[in-house]
């Protein structure tokens, strides 16, 4: 998740750190400060001495201060060209096969699943000649951009709803529409939210291939301590995760019951928005004109945090990125938090067992998908050739394969239905939470501007949580903000 540029680009929402100082806690507690992005890259070890000094804090005594620059990360497998934003070397077709150039960002451990499939498919059909290629994820956006500009992109990659919109308007990419009516990329096999994700403008420009659903992470231990049953009664309304947080908050015992990411980020806009949707709430208007998060339903979803935080202290107000929840979760000192599907690998080496569970319902089920989505490029030298790939890594046998690889879920019922599949979530019955909203999930409006919006939506979220204003004030000010950006993108 995502979900996911991660900003989740799902991720993660697809998914780097970025690495701060928190100067916020009440003994003068130093923290590691970790964005997630939604992709669907696990974040790092945890670092026991500040996961627990994080789990024993209480509530900050200064405001936070600003993260440092995310490291860039190493480049893996088929290096992209650095000096400048333009396309990495294509190398020749071997044995008259066209070549399909796939870029995308995910290192080697987490391309491993990618690279196999890749290898696979170059094996078994003698037109195509898959080559992949690593470019950094702060650098992605901004070559393949140059590269449609130049006439040379690559023939896939992965996008999110944040850049395929943009792609779209740049002429980039190839509508798939006559492609999706009927065999292997039947748009009625894909889940509702991917869909939404991958039509644009009445055009389908992308193929879904790896999404990620938020669900709750239970400490069963601290859970039946508390008298609390984490798989017949997870909670399943926000007034049970009221409930279930303060039963598990030990103020005494330096033990959080629940535990939000809070760090002013896209990360902390994207979990939020999972309870906008719940209480009935959407981001924009249908016509993507104008925000409508800060109607009467965003503003009781925020109250709903800030109550958590400040009524009812099961969470801390202090800056609380996705890494820090779950360096402290590992502490065994957190009850329970909330996070896409790429966590479960990190979750089962614990000495603790943890459970799943699908998000709460209040007017109606809600959850924010996060995920992978890949255009073919009308400019690129061998369209089609993308697009027989796509068409492979599509196929039940081979997607199923690629997401349990990595940690993500399936977009198409057919998939998810594949007697493997199946059987895979027999054998790791976690995954069932996240399996099961994705019929209910919703990504984020498929808008250009998405990226600014849910980062000023984030730092208001933070706003109200410190209470320098009410929940309906800061709300109506990047609505304001939102407003103007989709004025200007029209």
């Amino acid at each position: 998740m995502s979900w996911s540029e991660t900003r989740r680009i799902v991720s993660r929402r697809g998914f780097l750190s970025t690495i701060g100082t928190v100067a916020a806690l009440g003994a003068g507690v130093v923290l590691l400060q970790a964005c997630q992005q939604a992709a669907p890259s696990p974040t790092p070890a945890p670092k026991p001495t500040e996961a627990t000094k994080l789990a024993a804090t209480t509530a900050p005594t200064t405001a936070p201060t600003a993260p440092t620059a995310a490291p860039k990360p190493t480049e893996a497998l088929k290096p992209a060209a650095a000096a400048t934003p333009t396309v990495a070397p294509k190398p020749a077709a071997s044995g008259g096969k066209k070549d399909a150039n796939i870029w995308h960002t995910w290192q080697v451990k987490q391309a491993e699943p990618l690279v196999n499939l890749t290898n696979e498919f170059n094996t078994k059909q003698s037109d195509v000649n898959a080559i992949l290629t690593f470019v950094p994820s702060d650098q992605m956006t901004q070559k393949i951009m140059a590269a449609i500009a130049a006439g040379n992109p690559p023939e896939t990659m992965p996008g999110s709803p944040f850049n395929l919109p943009a792609f779209a308007d740049a002429g980039g990419v190839k509508d798939l529409t006559e492609y999706t009516k009927t065999g292997e990329l039947d748009i009625k096999d894909v889940y509702p939210g991917c869909v939404n994700i991958i039509t644009y403008k009445g055009k389908v420009i992308a193929v879904p291939l790896t999404v990620g659903t938020q669900g709750y992470y239970m400490n069963e231990e601290l859970w039946k301590a508390a008298g609390l049953d984490p798989v017949e009664k997870p909670p399943k309304t926000w007034d049970d995760l009221i409930k279930y947080a303060q039963a598990l908050n030990k103020p005494a015992e330096k033990q959080w019951g629940w535990m939000l990411h809070n760090d002013g980020t896209n990360g902390t806009s994207q979990i939020w928005a999972s309870y906008l949707m719940q209480n009935g709430g959407e981001v924009l208007n249908a016509e993507m004109t104008k925000a409508t998060f800060n109607g009467p339903e965003g503003v009781e979803a925020l109250q709903f945090w800030v109550d958590l935080v400040n009524k009812y202290k099961v969470s801390p107000q202090a800056k609380v990125a996705g890494s820090d929840i779950t360096q402290a979760y590992g502490t065994g000192k957190v009850g329970f938090f909330q996070e896409y599907p790429f966590y479960l690998g990190q979750i089962r080496e614990l000495k603790f067992r943890s459970q799943t569970a699908p998000l709460t319902t209040k007017a109606k089920p809600g959850c924010l998908i996060g995920g992978w989505y890949f255009p073919v490029f009308a400019k690129s030298k061998q369209p089609e050739a993308g697009l027989t790939f796509l068409t492979w890594m599509f196929k039940p046998e081979n997607q199923h394969r690629l997401n349990i690889g990595m940690g993500n879920l399936p977009t198409k019922t057919s998939t998810v239905n594949f007697p493997a599949y199946q059987d895979h979530l027999k054998k790791e019955p976690q995954i069932n939470a996240f399996v099961n909203q994705l019929a209910i999930a919703k990504a984020w409006p498929a808008h250009r501007a998405m990226p600014e919006i849910t980062d000023s939506l984030g730092q208001a979220i933070q706003e109200a949580l410190y209470m320098r204003s009410t929940p309906k004030q800061a709300l109506d000010n990047v609505a304001q903000k939102t407003d103007a950006l989709l004025k200007k993108a029209q």
